[in-house]
């Protein structure tokens, strides 16, 4: 190797790829002309980091080998200059899980050794790398110093693939192991907390009075007793004297049910917040909440089983007079359903929603390429649509990239990841009446209500349609409701009969095949639900 000039990150050799959580494999930098060398499985969580503690000469060529013995413990690596074994420092020392897998998230298998580049900011530039070696099994210190004066090994001299030891097989052993265990990412402490100043004038290079974490004294003050870290704030969260948590948590479980909460702004609880239009029944919700262990369900039918909730939403023009925000609970409210719940509803209707629970992120439709265009990183991570079950999970397992979420859902409110959202805005939009009339999700799902229609509704065509109304609207409709499906059944069958194939079409949309014999039936069928699920009463809780 010859080092580069006034460089203080370069890479001299790269063989790892990105995989779902990070980098995976190992590689040997120049830091501050520092030889660092890492193996690691998801850096620097679960890495080996192991750095020279002098630097390389400035244009000169200097021979550079590195060793490691599959230990999984940094003592197990050993960097040499010119044949000798030099001092290290352990920046990382927790390797668990295995530095290399068979796959890639966007090249598949793991390509080689790159050279004097990892990346565009990571490069090796005026530095050069004359030879690679590379050997089956660690290197003693004896070899590289032979190494070092006679510059490579006779062919023959050491075998290149010797049988593997029972230390080998162990250690393989718990390679697996650990790699079968499934990982999440999770927020750590650093070793030693950073200092945080106040910015005088919000300038980053202008630091005020230094300052600690704590938490409002008003609420309650912060503990002794607790330390200042995630784990102290979450027992301050919990700690029976504070007023705030459980008031907070129930106020969103109220807007959840009744589309606004006790407290109109429940994304500010503080001073410039509205007051809570019914104090005692907030009061009464969080300790209730609180006693009960937390326990969401039994709040959530606690209140469901409130005179409040079980009232009707129709109502008259005096009252939305007198109570026009209906801040006095006269009437049960209205309002469109979140993103989810209109995916997940159509779904249910059509007996396509899968009801397994938990398990990884799935993938669901969304138009091809997306991903890719809104990323010009070369390792950018590839949707890969989901297939069988994982295509019909509830939404809460759908995949979220922190600014690109499945796209019928974002034209529903939901919102990216960049910030918190407390409360989402609900807007109305054509978009939402195109992307219920055209995603695919749904048209197929109207395949398979419209499959379920003929196959369970009766022998009777006008038995068919009602039945189908109830499915998704959850009443039988009127006579006038039942003449118009009729008329519009009718309609769209001529045009699938007067048009061969185009039944076929309208049917091959989605993954899943709805099998029939009666192609024309069943896209006329289908076409009247998803006109149905298009409607008011199927978006909307009333």
């Amino acid at each position: 190797v010859k080092a580069p000039e006034n460089y203080p990150l370069a890479t001299i050799f790269y063989h790892s790829e990105m995989h779902r959580y990070g980098y995976q494999g190992y590689d040997l930098l120049l830091v501050d002309n520092k030889l660092n060398f890492r193996l690691s499985h998801n850096y620097p969580h679960d890495a080996i980091s192991v750095l020279a503690t002098d630097k390389l000469k400035i244009n000169e060529w200097t021979h550079v080998a590195v060793s490691y013995d599959g230990s999984s413990r940094a003592e197990g690596v050993s960097i040499y200059v010119n044949g000798k074994k030099m001092a290290t420092n352990v920046k990382y020392d927790h390797l668990v899980k295995n530095i290399r897998q068979n796959y890639s998230i966007h090249k598949g298998p793991l390509s080689g050794f790159i050279l004097g580049e990892k990346s565009l900011d990571r490069s090796f530039p005026n530095g050069e790398v004359d030879e690679l070696h590379i050997f089956s099994d660690a290197l003693t210190p004896p070899e590289v110093e032979y190494l070092f004066a006679e510059k490579s090994f006779p062919l023959n001299a050491r075998k290149s693939a010797a049988p593997p030891s029972a230390l080998f097989e162990t250690r393989k052993a718990v390679c697996e192991l650990y790699d079968s265990v499934k990982e999440v990412m999770v927020m750590g402490d650093l070793p030693s907390p950073r200092q945080t100043f106040v910015l005088s004038r919000g300038l980053y290079n202008n630091p005020g009075a230094k300052v600690e974490p704590t938490t409002p004294k008003a609420i309650l003050a912060f503990s002794k007793d607790l330390p200042k870290n995630r784990l102290g704030l979450s027992k301050w969260l919990f700690d029976e004297k504070n007023p705030l948590t459980a008031r907070v948590a129930a106020n969103r479980i109220w807007q959840l049910i009744f589309g606004k909460g006790l407290v109109v702004t429940s994304d500010d609880f503080g001073s410039q917040g509205s007051m809570p239009t019914h104090p005692e029944l907030l009061d009464h919700l969080a300790i209730q909440y609180r006693e009960n262990g937390w326990n969401t369900k039994a709040l959530m039918k606690y209140i469901f089983m409130s005179a409040s909730y079980r009232q009707s939403s129709v109502t008259d023009p005096a009252t939305i007079k007198a109570d026009p925000e209906n801040h006095l609970l006269t009437r049960n409210p209205r309002y469109r359903y979140p993103a989810e719940m209109i995916r997940d509803n159509a779904l249910a209707v059509s007996k396509l929603l899968s009801t397994k629970k938990g398990g990884p992120s799935v993938y669901p439709y969304q138009p091809e390429g997306l991903w890719e265009e809104l990323s010009d990183k070369v390792w950018r991570y590839k949707y890969v649509l989901s297939t069988g079950e994982d295509l019909y999970r509830k939404s809460i397992y759908t995949v979220r990239k922190r600014t690109s979420i499945v796209p019928f859902m974002q034209i529903f409110d939901a919102s990216d990841r960049s910030v918190c959202t407390v409360k989402r805005q609900v807007s109305s939009s054509p978009m939402q009446s195109l992307a219920m009339l055209n995603d695919p999700q749904i048209i197929e799902a109207a395949r398979f209500v419209g499959l379920r229609m003929m196959q369970e509704g009766g022998t009777r065509t006008d038995q068919q349609l009602n039945y189908g109304f109830r499915l998704i609207t959850g009443r039988m409709p009127r006579k006038k409701e039942s003449d118009l499906m009729q008329a519009m059944y009718t309609e769209e069958l001529k045009k699938f009969e007067a048009l061969p194939g185009k039944a076929k079409q309208l049917l091959s949309v989605g993954i899943k095949p709805a099998i029939t014999a009666q192609e024309n039936s069943l896209a006329a069928m289908s076409n009247t639900a998803l006109a149905l699920m298009n409607t008011d009463e199927f978006i909307t809780r009333k």
